[in-house]
């Protein structure tokens, strides 16, 4: 395999070449990732006479973002602590468990903040 740039002679699978520095160009026909990412997202909805909130799974991959499933409702507050809150968020959790889902370390700044990923479908 030779670089684009320079023609250095590179390993087959280089992604940067060693003579210039530069980035090597993914082949034609090179495979995408081979995992998806999802990530818990919160919302609420809100009218004049209610005010409820739910969570969302937004999925990641190479078609982009894409929302694949969602919690029950539950009334405010939005924190932790509401018994309801918390059993939608785990609802939500096993749902996407059962879907094939494999959660990973929690990351975020929110107290619901959890990902999920698994392979392409």
């Amino acid at each position: 395999m030779l670089c684009a740039h320079c023609r250095a002679e590179l390993p087959d699978g280089a992604i940067l070449c060693w003579s210039c520095g530069r980035q090597i160009a993914r082949a034609a026909g090179a495979t995408a990732p081979a995992e998806r990412t999802c990530e818990i997202k919160f919302s609420q909805a809100s009218s004049f006479t209610t005010a409820e909130g739910y969570f969302f799974a937004e999925a990641y991959g190479p078609a982009g973002a894409q929302t694949i499933a969602f919690s029950p409702r539950f009334a405010p507050p939005y924190r932790e602590e509401n018994v309801a809150a918390f059993a939608a968020l785990e609802a939500l959790s096993v749902q996407l468990v059962q879907e094939g889902w494999e959660r990973v370390d929690a990351t975020g700044d929110h107290w619901y903040s959890r990902r999920f990923r698994r392979g392409q479908d």
